[in-house]
């Protein structure tokens, strides 16, 4: 009598990888919701770095220095001035993994952003803010209270 190999036909490979991929479709897009979620923590803590930094910068280069939003395009940039010369240079920001020296354009992950009633945010060199304030920055979901005299920044949903 004949002995049949052992193994799947071609059918039953077709089948099986059709059902894998099914699924995986599934997958992937039940998580896409979170994956914008995600991008938004990204773009929070990426401003809470960036005002940290902008006092870091001021207190250790005893200078002042800017960081300004520009709400209509949803973008913010840093500045520093020297307190001696009063001459005024871009800053370089880290930013989705390179240093960069133009305006950080947040427009895909909000449509709202400001930094407080003057869209600035000024650090003096003694680290400290220049206003006895608290200075909202606002996003689509998120407020961020830079904390008025010491810059800390605290998020309120």
């Amino acid at each position: 009598f004949m002995h049949r190999n052992k193994g799947y036909t071609l059918f039953e490979l077709v089948l099986v990888m059709a059902i894998i991929s099914v699924l995986f479709t599934l997958a992937t897009v039940s998580f896409l919701p979170l994956q914008s979620k995600v991008d938004n923590k990204k773009m929070i803590e990426s401003i809470i770095q960036h005002v940290a930094y902008a006092q870091e910068l001021a207190l250790t280069e005893n200078k002042y220095s800017f960081l300004i939003s520009d709400p209509v395009n949803q973008t913010y940039k840093l500045l520093v001035r020297d307190p001696l010369t009063g001459g005024l240079r871009r800053g370089s920001l880290w930013y989705e993994n390179s240093i960069v020296d133009e305006d950080i354009d947040i427009s895909n992950y909000t449509e709202t952003l400001s930094f407080g009633d003057s869209d600035t945010i000024i650090f003096n060199p003694w680290g400290l803010l220049d206003s006895s304030d608290d200075i909202i920055i606002e996003t689509d979901e998120n407020k961020l209270i830079v904390s008025g005299v010491t810059g800390n920044v605290s998020i309120q949903n």
